[in-house]
């Protein structure tokens, strides 16, 4: 029965979630979850969160193993992981000092507003999201570094050695690369060099075949003998720039010399009581992030049903994307309106419009737009050390395998970022989403992105480590596992059980997630006013770590897998 307009359920909260999980994802029982009492790496590959470890138990800190991660997903997750594109890492020391190192791509320097357009100005079709012209300089190498020259304790070698082994000596390939190569195999048909790698008889590597990649343990081993200048200058540079060029890119040897990654101040704001940490712009992640707990938290926690969850998610979310429609932009090129946008004042002026059975419109223009797309096109990975240092990364190629460039003789693939500029105002992005003039195309500029590490504290000690992939969806994704952790009371691995809807103000559509078999909440959400639609994949996909009665726990989203692996 759907409650008259005016009026809340009073359902504790808890309940209601673990109920909806199992009728919606049919499961039994909350993902696995793994507890350990000192140290913790969570990532989507096991090799990566392998080494990972191994580089705590040597005596190395957080940001060492972070590192080492970052160096083996580029091995082990080449959909993904990388040395063609970039991402973000999130740190929070032991003594409670924090920085964000930003390492997102940038725009080459011979880029320029209209580069995807025609004579019309009409966009191009598929310019900006496959092939060369579509790849920002990558920042991936600097940023890594950066992070363990200014936080780590380790040499290269001492981080980069085990990565180099599993690129030289080669390692079995799982069921998901296994997938994921298969799902691409075009690619590697069409690129010899890459092809050579992934279809080294003539076909795609199946599961349990040896993947051994000697041109990137090459790459690896000049950046951990030379550091930067063993991938942004000499020979790596040159054949980057030899795979662009070849294909109409634009990528020149004095945008790789140039690239260096950026320290930053994460956002800080505030849930309930509990500290929230999570990434500034170039990143329009961490605002929605924070635009969405300041509204939820005006709301009673134990107040919520299951419908009325969901409802307040479309409502916070919706005028957060329309801000960023607006004002997201590279914050070393344009002035990005971030106190404003994450005021709780602001909060408190958008929570007159929502009510109770009654969707909230966002007041602004809403054009035509695209479902968001793209699946296998981040990966995000979390550490804590012994010491209480915590590292939360997100790496990505944006779409999957990016531009398809693979660059020959060096190893890896190329980004496809570019498309995650405004192409040309209206014009969706491989995710559905649009930007405004700050997020125009210009020489050096960072574009905008929607990966968002997040740390969550209490009392200054650890409370949850989150962040994901999928694009657009990543944000409304993360609040809605802080959200029923901090509010539900429920375990992190309880909460990621839980199905999951998203809402982008463009399309005006409230997606859900593929499966979900309970009717009675998306008839309601529809009487509220909403249009539904299944998302064409899964939502945001998340690895985490909660800390809980003194221990902590690694959980990896079942919808995506992954490892944890701790002492």
């Amino acid at each position: 029965m759907v409650k008259p307009a005016g009026t809340w359920d009073f359902v504790p909260l808890r309940f209601f979630l673990l109920a909806i999980g199992l009728l919606v994802l049919g499961s039994c029982s909350p993902p696995e979850e793994h507890g350990f009492s000192h140290a913790v790496v969570v990532s989507a590959d096991s090799s990566a969160s392998e080494v990972g470890l191994a580089v705590l138990r040597s005596g190395g800190n957080a940001v060492d193993a972070a590192v080492a991660v970052g160096f083996a997903l580029a091995v082990t997750y080449p959909e993904a992981g990388n040395l063609g594109g970039g991402g973000f890492m999130l740190i929070r020391l032991a003594d409670g000092s924090r920085s964000l190192i930003d390492f997102r791509e940038t725009a080459p320097a011979a880029s320029f507003p209209s580069m995807f357009l025609d004579s019309t100005g009409a966009v191009v079709p598929g310019l900006s999201r496959i092939g060369p012209l579509s790849a920002g300089v990558p920042g991936t190498v600097s940023g890594l570094l950066t992070a363990l020259t200014r936080f780590g304790t380790k040499e290269r070698a001492e981080v980069m050695d085990r990565p180099i082994l599993l690129a030289s000596r080669g390692f079995a390939v799982d069921e998901r690369l296994a997938a994921s190569l298969a799902d691409q195999e075009s690619v590697m048909i069409r690129n010899h060099a890459a092809g050579a790698i992934f279809r080294p008889d003539g076909q795609v590597l199946k599961k349990g075949d040896l993947l051994i990649q000697e041109d990137l343990a090459a790459t690896l081993t000049s950046i951990r003998d030379e550091g930067e200048a063993g991938f942004y200058r000499g020979k790596t540079a040159e054949r980057i720039v030899s795979a662009v060029k070849t294909g109409g890119g634009i990528i020149a040897m004095e945008d790789l010399a140039r690239y260096k990654a950026v320290k930053r101040e994460p956002l800080s704001g505030s849930y309930r009581g509990y500290t929230v940490l999570t990434t500034p712009p170039p990143s329009a992640g961490g605002t929605t992030i924070l635009q969405m707990l300041n509204l939820l938290e005006l709301f009673p926690a134990d107040s919520l049903s299951d419908v009325a969850f969901y409802h307040l998610i479309a409502a916070a979310a919706g005028p957060s994307f329309a801000d960023r429609f607006e004002s997201a932009g590279d914050p070393d090129a344009v002035q990005v309106p971030v106190e404003a946008m994450i005021a709780k004042t602001l909060a408190l002026e958008r929570k007159k419009a929502i009510l109770p059975g009654r969707r909230s419109p966002v007041d602004r223009a809403i054009h035509d737009a695209v479902l968001p797309s793209g699946e296998n096109e981040t990966t995000h990975y979390c550490v804590i050390d012994g010491d209480g240092n915590v590292v939360s990364a997100t790496v990505s190629l944006n779409d999957s395998y990016g531009s398809r460039t693979f660059v020959e003789g060096a190893g890896f693939f190329l980004n496809n970022v570019m498309d995650d500029f405004t192409v040309k105002q209206g014009n969706p992005n491989l995710y559905g989403l649009s930007g405004g003039e700050p997020n125009s195309i210009r020489p050096g500029r960072r574009m905008v992105s929607s990966m968002s590490p997040t740390i969550v504290l209490h009392d200054q000690q650890v409370r949850l480590v989150l962040g994901g992939r999928g694009g657009s969806r990543i944000p409304t994704t993360i609040v809605q596992v802080i959200a029923r952790v901090l509010d539900g009371d429920l375990t992190l691995s309880e909460a990621m059980l839980l199905p999951r809807v998203h809402y982008q103000w463009r399309p005006d559509l409230l997606y859900y997630e593929p499966g979900w078999s309970e009717g009675r909440i998306l008839r309601e959400l529809g009487s509220f006013g909403y249009q539904l639609a299944v998302l064409p994949s899964s939502p945001g996909r998340v690895q985490a770590i909660e800390r809980r009665n003194g221990m902590y726990y690694g959980v990896s989203d079942s919808r995506e897998g992954g490892w944890t692996a701790g002492f």
